[in-house]
This record gives structure tokens, C-alpha cells and sequence, in this order.
């Protein structure tokens, strides 16, 4: 073996050598087999009887590319070294040569964030539970081989037999006798017979569980799973199920299980039993291939409080684009580990509904002398109705109905007699007809619009889906009191602190409903309310001058022209 190549050059001459010869999609199974045939013959490695044959499978692969491009591989690989070839090997598994491939599976950096969570040691046997590729356990036996570290066993179990074997020969490989990896085709979500004290879960993105058991019963709780959990609990639940002594696990996840009301009891059980160490929320775009928003969480055992790191701003370089973003994942570590990180205590998580590290992070003051919402106003949802479905019956003419949309809300004000009316026949959408004094809320966007009705609606005022009604009781909250509230830098936050949601940000009814609200005397509320609608008006007021005085600058010189 002669010369150093580094990855580009190397890829590049593959990149050639293939292009055009087999299909992109097909690359990664072409080398993977090519190198791991070339070191069995070579007697590099070996297969161990009981192992998966994965040197037949690869056969069989290679039996699909010419012969001609074969033997060229294999003179390629006879002028590099095992470290150019272990580093092809890592390359292909995460990366594609043209465009960038993607797999289901974490970036580079993410791995070696979670096996640092991990605090890998020699002799720690290391489970990937839907190992994939192989990605994740790759990243774990370069690091240990880097730190001069001597793992007991590497263990990888998935359903994808392709990947079963693939993943098995990149190890192998990488490996080369040091160590025998351990890749297993079976069902993740079945009972796990693999002993490990190290381990890693990355459930499946956008996997539903409606297309499985109905009735699929915890390993750790009296607890049984419905549709309506997020699937991602049950691959934890799976995983935790050995857990015992010194055992540590890391879990890459959407953020919603850790929002989803139908999650909250398994959640808590989980804190309660103290196995939850961590979360770590992820930056955007943490994932190359997707703009979910994601967290890290880690267990152990004994935990009587949650450290809560928001990392979202952990980045360098970062750009627009997914592929550049670059986590600072040893500041996350270094800060993770450091006393100064902050913790929850369990039972202060166990009461609340959403444990995202951003929504603990809002800092919402404490009210001396509040209210429940709920005590003073009745909170309830607008129609699920859209504005598509009235657009077939809109019209131009008086019809007793005109609907409300967010977009009809503009800084804090409606145009009522604008709005559009429509002809109806559904009788039952009325009960979302406004009254004067209600509060409209947008309950699905990035940030929260608020109206008062101020007028005694002639028509029926229809709120359409994606905003909140509520309707104060007269004697003991003031509309515009409430509006001022939420408006407030305070309100602001308590709203922010029960929304939900990464992407589409939504406030439910019942969230909103139990907010605590500043108490005062109905006449002191009136009282603010008229003071702060004559500021208001005297606003609106200047904001009509300044506008005309605009348009009289824009149009300028054609009046002074035209004057002459």
C-alpha cells in the first residue's frame, strides 16, 4: 500500500470510477460488499460459525456489478491503506459522493455527542437498538479504537435485512478482529435478550403506531401503550427495560413526546422511578435531511432531578442550509457536565404538561394576587372549519353570517364590516359565533394576535379553525384588562410557556384556561381599560396622520407640478 489519499481525493476517484456504471442508490451496497469480500478473502477478518453469513449475502451482491468494475475496484484499494479504506467505509455510510446521501440515521456530529453522554469505558458493551446502517455504532468504535479503549462487545439489532448485513460488514471491517460486533435482524419493539450497560435509540422519524399492536404493554410500567402516545416511548420503554446499576442510554427524539398530552403519564413515570437524567435540546436543523426539531435524552438510574440544557444556540457557521449547520456538540458536553448546568426536580416536571428545555427556559413571573383564567372566563375552541370550507359559499350579499379569519386581525384591530359573508345551512356552527366582549386569540402561529369584539355583532361572527374564544364573565374580567395582560412582557411568556409544537406552534383551550392572571377589582379594570383605549385612539390617530403626510411626500412633486 503506497500513498496517503484524504477522503475527497479517494471518493473522487470512486466517484469516476462509478459513475455512470451503477446507480447512486446502489454505491454504498458496491463498496461496503467490494472491501468486506476483498478482506475475507484476504483473510483479513473472519466469519465466525453462528454468525450472519453476511460473505454469502455480499457474493450475491457483487454477482449484480460488472466484473470489469470489480477488478478495477480492487486495484484502486490495493494502492491505499486499511486507515484510507476505514475512513471510505465511514464516508459511505454517512455520506453519498455526488449530493450528499441521506439515511435515517443522526449526522456524524450528533453521534459523537451522544457517546460522549454515554462516557464510554473499556469493557462497556454498547447496544444500538435499530442500528440501521450502522451509523451510531460505527462513530462508537472509532471513538474507542481513537481513545485506545477495549469494548466488551458491540451490539446492533433492525429489521431491514439489508441494512442487518451491510452494517455487519462495515463493522467487521473496521474492526478487523479486534472485536466481533454483534448485528442482529429482529423486531426492535420485542423483548431484548442482548446484556448491555451502554445504549442508543433513534426511533424511525414520522413512524406511526397505528399500523401495529394496539395494545402494545410497557416493559418497565403497569402502562399500556395507545395510538395516541408518541411512538418514540415505546422504542425508550424498549430499551430501558435492561437498564440496571451503572447502565446509561441516550435517546435521539422529536421534541413532541416531550409536549404530547397523551405521553404526559408515561413521562411522569419515568421521572418518578428517577430515570431521566437529561434533555438536550438540539438546534434547528441538527438533522441534515429534515427541519423537525430534535432533542437528546439521556437515563441512568437514581435521578432526583432533570438537567435541562436549551442548545439551540450551541452553533458555529451555522447557515440557511441544514448540510452546513456545525453543533458545538463539545460545548454542549462541557456545559451538560458542568455544575452550572440547570435542573428540574422531578416532581416540579411531573405537574407541568410541556418539559422542552426552550419552555422551561421562559421565565414567567410569579403573580402575587392571580386568578385561573378559568375561574373568571370561559375558554373554548374555534370551528375546526377552515376558510376552504366557506369559499364555495361566499357571497357579496347580506346573508346573516361573515366569518373571522387570523388574517382578518391585524395589530390588535378587526375591520368588522369587511369582513367576507358566506351563505350557511349548518345550524351547529353558531355556538362559535362571537359576542361583543369576547377575546379572540390566534392559537396556530408563531406569534399569538389578540382582539377584543368591541361592537354588538348584527351577524353572526363565525371564528374559524386555528384561533380560541374567550368569553369573560362581565362581573369579574374586563376584555380589554385581558388583552392588556397577555400583551404585557409577562403575558407574553405565559403564553409562550404553554405552547406547543416545533414547527406549526399551537395553544390548546385547556392550557390557556389554567393561566394565572393578575386579580383586581372590576372597577380598577375598567378603570385601566378606559386609559389604555384613549392611548390607543390617540395611536390609531397619529398613525392616520403620519400616513397621510406619507402619501403627501410620495406624490410630492406632481401636486407642486401640477399647482403651477
Amino acid at each position: 500500500m503506497e500513498s496517503k489519499k484524504n477522503i475527497k481525493t479517494l471518493t473522487f476517484e470512486i466517484n469516476n470510477l462509478l459513475n455512470g456504471k451503477i446507480a447512486f442508490d446502489h454505491y454504498y451496497e458496491f463498496i461496503i460488499s467490494g472491501i468486506y469480500v476483498r478482506y475475507i478473502e484476504k483473510e483479513i477478518i473472519k466469519e465466525y460459525y453462528g454468525e450472519i453469513k453476511s460473505y454469502d449475502y455480499a457474493l450475491e451482491k457483487l454477482k449484480l456489478f460488472d466484473e470489469q468494475l470489480i477488478y478495477s475496484f480492487n486495484r484502486l484499494l490495493d494502492g491505499i491503506s486499511y486507515e484510507e479504506i476505514d475512513e471510505l467505509i465511514h464516508y459511505t455510510i454517512n455520506y453519498n459522493f455526488d449530493r450528499g446521501r441521506i439515511f435515517e440515521n443522526s449526522n456524524n456530529t450528533l453521534n459523537k455527542l451522544a457517546i460522549e453522554l454515554l462516557k464510554l469505558q473499556s469493557g462497556d458493551i454498547v447496544f444500538d437498538l435499530g442500528s440501521g446502517l450502522g451509523s451510531f455504532l460505527i462513530d462508537t468504535l472509532r471513538y474507542s479504537l481513537d481513545k485506545r479503549m477495549v469494548l466488551k462487545d458491540i451490539i446492533g439489532i433492525d429489521y431491514n435485512t439489508e441494512y442487518v448485513h451491510l452494517a455487519n460488514m462495515a463493522l467487521k471491517c473496521l474492526s478487523r478482529n479486534l472485536i466481533t460486533p454483534i448485528i442482529r435482524y429482529g423486531n426492535a419493539l420485542e423483548k431484548i435478550d442482548y446484556p448491555y450497560n451502554k445504549g442508543f435509540v433513534y426511533p424511525p422519524l414520522g413512524m406511526k403506531q397505528n399500523s401495529m399492536d394496539k395494545n402494545i404493554s410497557s416493559k418497565l410500567f403497569e402502562y399500556k401503550f395507545s395510538t395516541r402516545n408518541s411512538i418514540e416511548w415505546i422504542f425508550i420503554d424498549r430499551l430501558l427495560s435492561k437498564i440496571s446499576g451503572d447502565t446509561r442510554a441516550v435517546a435521539l427524539i422529536p421534541l413532541k413526546p416531550l409536549y404530547n398530552d397523551a405521553d404526559k403519564e408515561y413521562r411522569n413515570l419515568l421521572l418518578e422511578k428517577g430515570l431521566i437524567e437529561g434533555i438536550i435540546e438540539l438546534p434547528n436543523g441538527a438533522l441534515e435531511y429534515s427541519g423537525i426539531k430534535m432533542c437528546l435524552m439521556v437515563f441512568s438510574k437514581k435521578n432526583y432531578s432533570v438537567k435541562i440544557l436549551d442548545a439551540t444556540n450551541f452553533l458555529s457557521g451555522a447557515t440557511t442550509r441544514f448540510s452546513k449547520i456545525n453543533i458545538q456538540y463539545q460545548e454542549i458536553v462541557k456545559h451538560y457536565f458542568s455544575k452550572s448546568c440547570e435542573s428540574r426536580t422531578n416532581e416540579d416536571l411531573i405537574k407541568l404538561n410541556n418539559i422542552t428545555p426552550s419552555n422551561l427556559a421562559i421565565k414567567v413571573e410569579k403573580i402575587k394576587n392571580g386568578i385561573l383564567l378559568s375561574s373568571v372566563a370561559k375558554v373554548f375552541t374555534g370551528s375546526q372549519y377552515t376558510i376552504r370550507n366557506f369559499q364555495d359559499r361566499f357571497s357579496h350579499e347580506c346573508t346573516g353570517y361573515k366569518i373571522l379569519t387570523s388574517s382578518d386581525i391585524n395589530n390588535g384591530n378587526v375591520e368588522w364590516d369587511e369582513l367576507q359573508s358566506f351563505i350557511n345551512e349548518d345550524k351547529k356552527i353558531d355556538k362559535y359565533a362571537v359576542q361583543k366582549n369576547d377575546i379572540i386569540l390566534t392559537s396556530k402561529s408563531t406569534k399569538v394576535k389578540t382582539v377584543v369584539v368591541d361592537i354588538d355583532p348584527e351577524e353572526k361572527i363565525i371564528v374559524t379553525g386555528g384561533m380560541l374564544i374567550v368569553r369573560p364573565n362581565p362581573d369579574m374580567l374586563d376584555s380589554t384588562y385581558f388583552k392588556i395582560y397577555i400583551d404585557s412582557e409577562n403575558g407574553i411568556n405565559t403564553l409562550k410557556s404553554i405552547q406547543k409544537g416545533s414547527i406549526i406552534v399551537t395553544i390548546n383551550a385547556k392550557d390557556l384556561s389554567n393561566i394565572v392572571i393578575p386579580n383586581a377589582t372590576i372597577e380598577k379594570q375598567k378603570k385601566m381599560s378606559k386609559k389604555y383605549n384613549n392611548m390607543l385612539s390617540t395611536l390609531i390617530a397619529y398613525k392616520k396622520e403620519l400616513e397621510n403626510l406619507e402619501n403627501k411626500l410620495s406624490n410630492f412633486f406632481l401636486d407642486e407640478i401640477e399647482d403651477e
